[in-house]
């Protein structure tokens, strides 16, 4: 049985979702216990969601809540399981419609349980089909109708506030992908961009022409002089509390697109400060053809899976009829060697099994299916 479940923007605040927030070492040590409970486990942990996918009788939901404590998780088997890990690859799912980053994530996902061997090949196969579906959609409208990434989100949202963002002032605290985007839209937009920079992190972060550089010690100092601070790390402790920046005595916009918080939640206490956190990104809707062409997109890849996994629950009735149809005839025949009789019954499954896989084809997957079970039960006896 295939279930997931987990927390996300439309189930939970951020002060809520922060607490299920894994880190990729704390998401690698719980993935390896989850494991021996189960046959297949994906963890999949974003700003915006964190979502435990298994093929297992446990509960997904109970496994997390063992984790990290009481949350308002959602629990969901079967297709709308299936569905929803679609909808998720496909945009549909995230705060921003169509999010440019969450196929990367998922395939991060993925790739950290098939290297703890935590995966196999049904969720192999579902995110894999998944992922595919949703670099469809993304090919097939190049230009979308709207922004796609929490970066241009933000970068609209304070050109809206600041009016205009020609001749402010920008720090952003954070050199990773959405830190980086942040400071070339806002460079873009006419703004004076500083980034920090920690010394550890040097040889990790691409020069970007135009921006100064700052200690990331120096952060609170500098914080003064901006009329916009954009936090977005990968930090699990705050980046900018409430008592350090008290002293600027300016007005700013900090805007914290980080899960955990980077940002201390009093900060926006401070006379002056207008602090806005991921749950003020997103909100927009799709427009009618190109959901309609989403949800054909999601329906013809869910019945390419479907299909797939009823041959795959098939394997061992096709192992059982081949291995039958090889003992039968080796029965029949004799042989001078063992090397012979191991060729002979090697060629007869392969020979099975072919036209076994090409019965499908003919018949359709349901008729096969049952195909498949009566040869095996008239094997048996």
């Amino acid at each position: 049985m295939i279930r997931l479940a987990g927390i996300d923007y439309g189930s939970a605040p951020v002060k809520e979702r922060e607490k299920f927030s894994f880190s990729p070492s704390e998401a690698a040590d719980f993935l390896t216990r989850v494991s021996r409970r189960t046959s297949e486990c994906v963890l999949l942990s974003t700003c915006n969601r964190t979502e435990l996918c298994l093929v297992s009788d446990a509960d997904p939901a109970a496994l997390l809540q063992g984790e990290r404590g009481w949350g308002r998780l959602f629990s969901i088997s079967g297709r709308e399981a299936v569905e929803r890990v679609f909808e998720i690859a496909t945009g549909l799912r995230s705060q921003v419609p169509l999010d440019e980053q969450i196929l990367t994530q998922m395939k991060d996902a993925v790739s950290l349980s098939q290297s703890l061997k935590c995966t196999g090949p049904v969720l192999n196969k579902l995110f894999g089909t998944a992922i595919t579906a949703g670099k469809k959609v993304r090919t097939a409208f190049k230009q979308m109708p709207h922004d796609t990434s929490t970066a241009e989100i933000a970068c609209k949202m304070a050109e809206a506030k600041l009016k205009p963002l020609k001749g402010r002032s920008a720090l952003v605290i954070g050199g990773g992908v959405i830190g980086q985007l942040c400071a070339k839209l806002l460079q873009k937009g006419g703004a004076s961009v500083s980034m920090t920079l920690r010394r550890r992190r040097k040889e990790e972060l691409l020069p970007l022409r135009g921006v100064d550089f700052i200690p990331y010690d120096d952060r609170y100092k500098a914080a003064a002089r901006f009329d916009l601070i954009i936090s977005a790390t990968a930090s699990p402790h705050y980046v900018l509390t409430a008592d350090r920046l008290a002293c600027c005595g300016r007005r700013i916009l900090i805007m914290d697109l980080a899960v955990p918080h980077d940002v201390e939640p009093a900060v926006g206490g401070i006379a002056g400060v207008e602090l806005l956190d991921m749950d003020a990104m997103g909100g927009q809707s799709l427009d009618p053809e190109l959901l309609k062409y989403i949800r054909s997109a999601i329906d013809e890849d869910m019945t390419y899976f479907y299909d797939w996994l009823k041959i795959h629950n098939c394997m061992p009735l096709i192992e059982e009829v081949c291995s039958y149809a090889a003992k039968e005839l080796i029965c029949e025949l004799s042989f001078e060697n063992d090397a012979d009789t191991k060729r002979l019954e090697e060629a007869t499954k392969k020979m099975m099994g072919k036209l076994l896989f090409t019965m499908k084809k003919e018949v359709g997957i349901n008729l096969a299916v049952d195909c498949y079970g009566a040869l095996a039960k008239a094997a048996r006896g």
